[in-house]
């Protein structure tokens, strides 16, 4: 699989310190209580091969 040219490959990745323990984790699961695709972007799964669609984001 390959990333087609016209996606930007431009990523903004903030890595600030969240505390430990207890704080860290509570501001984790504000982001990873649910899966990156939700499943209802899923449109197939075939043969190991997961369709999905997206929303191209106008953000940067």
């Amino acid at each position: 699989m390959s990333i087609p040219q016209n996606v930007s490959a431009k990523w903004i990745v903030d890595c600030s310190r969240v505390g430990q323990g207890i704080t860290a984790l509570k501001y984790l699961s504000r982001y990873l209580y649910r899966g990156v695709i939700s499943e209802k972007n899923i449109i197939s799964n075939k043969n190991g091969k997961i369709t999905f669609k997206f929303e191209v984001s106008h953000f940067l």
